[in-house]
This record gives C-alpha cells, sequence and structure tokens, in this order.
C-alpha cells in the first residue's frame, strides 16, 4: 500500500467531482447564446472552450484512477507511469502559472484562479509516493 498515492488519487477524484458539478454549472453560464442569439463566432469560442474544459475530466479521472489503483496495489506500482503523472502536474502547474502572469492577472487573480493549488498537491503528493 502506498498511502500517498492513495491520498493523491482520493484528492484528485473528489477534484474531478468538484470540476464536473460545479465547473460545469459555472461554464454554462457563460453560454453567449444566452446573451447574443447572432454571434456564432462566439459561441463556437465557447464551444471549444467547454470541449478543452471536458479533455481535463477525462486527465483527472484517468490520472487519479491510475494513481489510486497503483497505491492499492491493484496495478502494480510502475515508477516511470507514476513519474510521467507528477511532470504532468507539475506541467499544469507550470503552464497554469505562466498564463497568469502573461495575461497580467492581479495578485487577487492568483487566488481565484487556484487550480494551480490542485495541480501543485497533486505533483506533491505522487512524488513523495515515489
Amino acid at each position: 500500500m502506498n498511502y500517498w498515492f492513495i491520498s493523491a488519487g482520493s484528492f484528485l477524484l473528489i477534484c474531478l467531482l468538484i470540476h464536473m458539478i460545479a465547473g460545469d454549472k459555472n461554464y454554462r453560464m457563460l453560454n453567449p447564446k444566452k446573451n447574443d442569439q447572432d454571434n456564432n463566432k462566439t459561441f463556437g469560442f465557447w464551444l471549444m472552450g467547454r470541449g478543452t474544459f471536458q479533455m481535463v475530466s477525462v486527465d483527472l479521472l484517468l490520472t487519479s484512477v491510475c494513481i489510486f489503483l497503483m497505491g492499492i496495489n491493484v496495478i502494480p506500482y510502475n515508477f516511470h507511469l507514476a513519474l510521467f503523472i507528477s511532470l504532468l502536474y507539475a506541467g499544469y502547474l507550470l503552464f497554469w502559472l505562466l498564463t497568469l502572469y502573461v495575461s497580467k492577472a492581479k495578485p487577487t487573480n492568483y487566488i481565484e484562479q487556484g487550480q494551480w493549488v490542485i495541480f501543485l498537491i497533486s505533483f506533491i503528493l505522487i512524488i513523495l509516493g515515489l
């Protein structure tokens, strides 16, 4: 049993549920068709963003299940797979913070857009389990 992996997998599964329920609800509120029936280009960008938003659901699901199953020894421990998943979250962390920086986000935006904290916690838990 690898309690670090079990913790990381459980944490990510909880994040997935929050992402799918609360996040999708918030994203649906941004639907430009509610406000502007004539702007198909804006709606197209919104659809692309929503599709990308749901791709994150797949990442969270697959990585959380994989790490959790490695933690309870259903999947044999694989250093390279666990390292890959940890580096995936390190990349998410880096690019999220970089996006905030390049977008000239204010300090309060770093708190409001706190998904980077999820990526940091996930990265640390998985690294500790290696």
